[in-house]
């Protein structure tokens, strides 16, 4: 309140981040907005930038060739290079 005329101050601030201050426009106070009320609305005009967003590219592989499993040297030359991978795994991390 005002110390001599007793009103109310109408304070019409809005909090913003520093690097967009350059974007706030305009900061108004709306008296009796909300219909016989003391509320004060208090409405800031912005510019909104936004960013395009970038996506990262989806990686196509290639699709799975299991004709190849019917072989049965390529079959076992699979599961021996398999179970050498995971020995030498187990061997590293000491499970």
């Amino acid at each position: 309140m005002h110390p001599r005329s007793k009103q109310r101050h109408s304070i019409d601030l809005a909090i913003c981040l520093r690097g967009d201050i350059c974007d706030l426009e305009v900061t108004k106070v709306m008296r009796e907005a909300e219909c016989w009320t003391d509320h004060h609305l208090v409405k800031s005009f912005l510019t909104m930038h936004t960013i395009p967003t970038h996506h990262k590219k989806k990686i196509i592989r290639p699709p799975f060739n299991v004709s190849k499993l019917t072989n049965i040297s390529r079959k076992k030359q699979f599961a021996q290079d398999l179970g050498d991978r995971l020995m030498s795994h187990e061997h590293m991390t000491g499970k």
